[in-house]
This record gives C-alpha cells, sequence and structure tokens, in this order.
C-alpha cells in the first residue's frame, strides 16, 4: 500500500512540475506612451500571476501609475513584465523604459 501511494505521489509530482514549467513563463506587457491604453485584467494577472478579480483590478490601477510615470520621464513605450521571467506573484514586475 506505501508502494503505491508512492508512485502516486511521484506521478503526481512529475505532472505538477511539467506543468509549471509551461504555464510558468509569462510574456511582457508593452505599453505605446502616447496611447496608454489598459491592458485586459487578464493579461496583468498573467504577467502579476494573480487570479483574482478585486487583485488583479487594483493591480492593474497600480500598474498603470507607473506605467504612467515612466512615459511622463519622457519614454515612448513602456515594457512591463516579472523580474525573473515568471509570475511575480510576491514581487513587483519590472518597468522598462523603451526609447
Amino acid at each position: 500500500m506505501n508502494a503505491l501511494r508512492m508512485i502516486l505521489f511521484a506521478g503526481l509530482l512529475a505532472g505538477a512540475d511539467a506543468r509549471a514549467e509551461v504555464a510558468d513563463t509569462v510574456d511582457p506587457l508593452d505599453f505605446d506612451c502616447p496611447l496608454q491604453q489598459l491592458p485586459s485584467q487578464r493579461a496583468v494577472g498573467r504577467v502579476l500571476g494573480l487570479d483574482n478579480f478585486w487583485q488583479t483590478y487594483r493591480a492593474r490601477d497600480r500598474l498603470m501609475e507607473r506605467v504612467r510615470a515612466t512615459c511622463a520621464q519622457g519614454a515612448s513605450a513602456v515594457r512591463v513584465l516579472p523580474e525573473d521571467g515568471h509570475s511575480a506573484w510576491r514581487g513587483q514586475p519590472l518597468v522598462v523604459a523603451l526609447r
């Protein structure tokens, strides 16, 4: 019985690792400063690793404040991505000015 449990547990771990590798890489959000269009909440949630509607809504507002501030400093475009290329749930996303 213990051997069966260990085999099932190992199978679950292997499946979780494979799913994490595929779903963990996130595409950046790009903003054109003259347009400053709001990204979809789904796109923001993907970059920040958020699933909750209200958390994503508030995070999008804070993110857009940072994007507007970066644009006000003279950038023509802004790219937002997680610092390590994966979802930035506990950390801050990296905001990069593109000239």
